[in-house]
């Protein structure tokens, strides 16, 4: 929001802003471990949810009897050049969506480089899009839902293709940039390069920007279509839809409309404004998301856990509450930012600490630290808002296997380690200014705890 007021030269350590800059070879071999374990940990959870009963015992039983490499034969889905092809089809439609339909365009803040980038956030009417395409293709017999959810191996091998050639290809894309360009971070190793990404908002076009069409398009809305097609293989093969697979779509459902109507929120993020597109992002969005935010709806097709009506609607409104906290200290903090302080918080004037900050073409911008409403009890609320919010969409499938809860394990060390990596950024980022705030508001996540 700031005209440049300094033209001095910003320090190598300055423009990155906490982010990874060179790496020894242990630390690249830590990169590689995370590459190879990840595909492997989400073959683990879809061989024990389709042939364990959704049992993470059994399945590493299973692995202590067959050995390691019948294990894995017999784990990996086969590749089905049907599938392959409707998948492929369906990616090409979110791309043509993304394109064609209009939206909203809404500009990031600044980031490391001094760019502020135009996003068009049609995010909402391209999940509606993709809701009706599905109704039309029920309504007509052409296509039923729970073929998406039968078929799940092999979409996710499909996926698992498709994420890995995206980040090879935005890999050997940034190589022939040249590392004068601006938010583009080379690290001395390929590997992490791989893993977390070179460039950090790679584009084709104005507005047609690939991680925000990668998350929002590709993870996402799987991940909502995913979760309707458990829930009608469940019907399928139950002949009922569970109390407790309907409480886990109401609430997944809700998280994804809401992410789409507050879209231009989003851009603020973590994901959109620091994090480079590699790996983690481009694979992650591809294969971890559909397999890992859908296991509790993908336990209950197989294995239908029964509950009280009551106990359901108490997890509803709890999820709910989470979900509202979540969404309000977010809301807290992007009005406080779209009005530069301007505003009333919990009915008060916010309490602030006004700092500054570089960016890598010299330019020296004004902002402020928030310090009051959720935001003045801990650095992260909305990150507790998630956390509570998971823990009741996984609270629907019981408490006798570990494997539902798979989703609130990764959430809990995902945030937790996100505060910490915000913590050296904003350091980096505000310098004295962030003490100050830290002595100010103490606590990342839990008071007098983290």
């Amino acid at each position: 929001m700031a005209a440049p007021l300094s033209e001095k030269p910003v320090s190598h350590q300055k423009q990155f802003w906490g982010r990874t800059q060179h790496l020894s070879r242990l630390a690249s071999l830590g990169s590689l471990s995370v590459i190879l374990a990840s595909p492997l940990c989400v073959l683990l959870l879809l061989t024990a949810l389709s042939q364990y009963h959704g049992s993470f015992a059994l399945a590493f039983r299973g692995l202590q009897t067959q050995g390691i490499q019948l294990f894995l034969i017999r784990g990996i889905p086969a590749l089905n050049l049907q599938v392959g092809m409707c998948y492929s089809a369906w990616v090409i439609l979110q791309a043509f969506i993304y394109h064609l339909l209009p939206g909203k365009i809404a500009t990031g803040p600044p980031t490391p480089g001094g760019q502020s980038l135009p996003y068009k956030a049609n995010g909402l009417a391209c999940c509606t899009t993709n809701l009706a395409v599905l109704f039309i293709l029920f309504a007509t017999g052409i296509f039923h839902p729970s073929s998406i959810g039968a078929h799940v191996g092999e979409l996710l091998f499909v996926a698992n293709i498709y994420g890995l050639a995206l980040t090879l290809a935005v890999t050997i894309k940034c190589y022939c940039i040249g590392p004068g360009a601006r938010d583009v971070r080379f690290t001395g190793s390929l590997i992490h390069e791989f893993l977390s990404g070179i460039e950090l908002n790679p584009r084709l076009g104005k507005y047609w920007d690939l991680k925000l069409f990668q998350i929002g398009r590709v993870g996402m809305i799987s991940w909502l279509l995913l979760d309707i097609a458990f829930a009608s293989l469940q019907l399928q093969r139950f002949g009922h839809v569970t109390d407790s697979m309907v409480v886990v779509n109401i609430l997944h459902t809700l998280y994804v409309i809401d992410f789409f109507i507050y879209e231009d929120w989003y851009l603020t993020t973590i994901d959109i404004a620091h994090d480079h597109f590699g790996f983690y992002l481009a694979w992650g969005s591809a294969v971890l998301v559909p397999a890992l935010y859908t296991t509790q709806a993908h336990y209950l097709a197989y294995q239908p856990i029964e509950i009280t009506r009551s106990y359901a609607t108490l997890l509803t409104m709890a999820g709910i509450a989470s979900y509202i906290l979540f969404r309000s200290s977010n809301n807290q903090k992007f009005r406080f930012r779209q009005t530069h302080g301007q505003c009333l918080i919990w009915g008060s004037v916010p309490k602030t600490i006004p700092t500054t900050y570089t960016t890598v073409d010299g330019s020296i911008h004004h902002s402020m630290l928030l310090c009051s409403g959720w935001w003045g009890l801990i650095r992260h609320p909305n990150y507790i808002g998630d956390l509570l919010f998971s823990f009741c969409a996984c609270a629907a499938c019981g408490f006798t296997h570990l494997l539902p809860w798979s989703y609130l394990i990764f959430m809990t060390v995902l945030l937790a380690h996100r505060a910490l990596r915000d913590d050296r950024r904003c350091s980096e980022k505000y310098g004295p200014q962030w003490t100050q705030y830290c002595q100010t508001v103490r606590w990342r996540l839990i008071p007098f705890v983290f």
